[in-house]
């Protein structure tokens, strides 16, 4: 019986190697290390699962600003863009419905709940006239370019890639990947007293002419996840299945390499992960995905070998996603994901309507917010995540304040 395991096993990792060298096209394949240079890929070796993640104290917070009654919808993608001038952690958050947010968190210490502040911000010319043959504004991700991102104080300028998903007939050519600029203007500088501070301006397409991940697009189901690193821009397939159907195939994360201008698209079933819809780059050689299908995080870790990229390990994370103050609800849709200066992870929900509702014994409160669909934030210690993976030098000054 033993000789027969093993051997099995021997089959079952010569299928796997097979499999994930042929998920990787174009010219720069992402898949296993060659033998001599592989770590840890093996089934059971390199596919790592820790134990489940429970928000950090105080969290999740309702995405509504309580000083000026001012909320988020369907709230589906989040970036970090760091601190301002009062240490505030400062995000941009898109809507489905076609809205963009200046998020800023404060954090009051472990005994106190956070509080939350929104800033709307608009939209230029440009963004109008890139948009014009869309039926409806759908935004999913935003993703913020790291050398943009200043140690101190927000960047009054700031590059990012935003996706948009098409709608009806035209759902491919209406799905767009677009490079933007989000600018700040001071308010003691504008022309009128209501101005906002905020606005974002087109740049084009993010890749001009590519149409490698408009394949697999179908109705509802488009490009949800959006990272940039220097020299890599990710974009993950929100899956390859309608919504609500059982998903057995799951989705493509695509690699886009901004030096060498190649791409690559990876087949995600292999290594467990169903959806896509969130990621996040640290530097060139780390990437996590948030699987909203499974309610996970998956940690991916990338080596270089001839000019090639290579998955190297892979770890998934449970993730407890109770409602604000501990009560519980259903179902949990969470997307956007980000990272911020301490290591820290972040997501948002995109509520999905008619299936956000109560378990359980909860105060009024809560059912009034789930019932008008109110978008929720979480922040997860990155801590356990780090040491999990043994990349706590990662994040060698990884202090909360």
């Amino acid at each position: 019986m033993k000789g027969t395991s093993d051997l099995l096993r021997i089959i079952f990792r010569t299928l796997l190697c097979l499999i994930l060298i042929m998920s990787a096209s174009l010219t720069s394949p992402v898949c296993e290390d060659p033998p001599a240079k592989r770590k840890k890929l093996a089934p059971g070796e390199g596919i790592f699962e820790h134990d489940q993640l429970t928000p950090a104290k105080g969290w999740p917070l309702w995405l509504k600003d309580f000083s000026k009654s001012k909320r988020t919808q369907e709230t589906s993608g989040i970036t970090y863009i760091g601190r301002d001038d009062e240490n505030r952690r400062c995000f941009f958050l898109v809507d489905d419905v076609g809205a963009i947010h200046l998020c800023r968190v404060e954090d009051n210490g472990p005994d106190e709940k956070g509080e939350i502040s929104l800033e709307s911000v608009s939209f230029s010319k440009s963004i109008f006239d890139e948009l014009s043959t869309n039926d409806v504004w759908d935004f999913e991700a935003i993703a913020a370019e790291p050398s943009g991102l200043g140690a101190k104080g927000l960047a009054s300028e700031i590059e990012a890639f935003l996706a948009v998903e098409g709608r009806g007939d035209k759902l491919i050519e209406q799905t767009r990947v677009l490079k933007v600029k989000l600018l700040h203007t001071d308010p003691a500088l504008a022309e009128s007293t209501d101005k906002r501070e905020w606005r974002i301006e087109s740049m084009g397409d993010a890749i001009p002419g590519a149409n490698f991940w408009k394949v697999l697009m179908g109705s509802n189901r488009g490009i949800e996840g959006l990272s940039a690193s220097n020299r890599f821009l990710m974009l993950g397939l929100e899956s390859l299945e309608k919504k609500g159907v059982f998903n057995t195939r799951g989705t493509f994360l695509y690699v886009y390499d901004k030096v060498t201008e190649q791409s690559a698209s990876i087949r995600t079933i292999i290594m467990g992960i169903h959806s896509i819809t969130g990621i996040c780059s640290v530097g060139d050689s780390i990437t996590v995905l948030m699987d909203r299908n499974r309610q996970r995080l998956t940690l991916l870790e990338w080596e270089e070998n001839d000019n090639e990229m290579w998955v190297s390990a892979c770890h998934h994370f449970p993730l407890d996603l109770p409602a604000p103050d501990g009560f519980r609800y259903h179902i949990p849709s969470v997307e956007g994901l980000a990272i911020d200066d301490v290591g820290d992870f972040w997501c948002v929900t995109d509520p999905w309507s008619g299936h956000y509702e109560a378990v359980g014994a909860a105060p009024e409160t809560l059912h009034v917010y789930l019932a008008a669909e109110v978008p929720m934030i979480y922040r997860f210690s990155g801590t356990p995540i780090w040491q999990a993976a043994e990349l706590g030098h990662t994040w060698p000054s990884n202090t909360k304040d």
